[in-house]
């Protein structure tokens, strides 16, 4: 598998770069999808996670993420925009739960963009087996 690099990937990525971008969001148990954050987001980037987790996600009456965002980079405008596009079309999003490493920005950003996308059940977590237990206990 392709490592990605710390760079802005977009439509020029090649095949590879694409499959290893839509690699970071997948299923870790029916019902809670992993999204991990590549190091430096991109609207095409998000554009391919949308597409993804609207097909990992089709016909669930109601799904939980584990957002984990401790390899990226504060997310642009653009990045922003289409961050709060995808998340405002998951009606079926009850849950997330944000791992950021203890990143005071990141955090900040992702509680305001997550709320301002419509995602109302958010815990911040410090790592992954923090995240699983808080969804666990819901």
């Amino acid at each position: 598998m392709l490592t990605l690099e710390a760079r802005e990937y977009g439509p020029d990525s090649t095949p590879a770069e694409i499959e290893a971008i839509q690699a970071r969001l997948y299923m870790i148990r029916p019902g809670v999808v992993m999204y991990r954050e590549v190091p430096a987001p991109s609207p095409f980037q998000i554009g391919l996670f949308a597409d993804k987790l609207r097909a990992l996600t089709a016909g669930l009456s109601t799904y939980a993420m584990v957002m984990d965002l401790t390899g990226a980079k504060p997310p642009g405008g653009r990045c922003r925009e289409a961050l709060r596009e995808m998340f405002a079309d998951q009606h079926a999003l009850a849950h997330v739960a944000v791992i950021t490493g203890g990143n005071f920005i990141i955090n900040g950003v992702a509680k305001l963009l997550l709320k301002n996308s419509g995602v109302r059940n958010m815990t911040m977590c410090k790592d992954e087996a923090d995240a699983l237990a808080t969804l666990a206990a819901r």
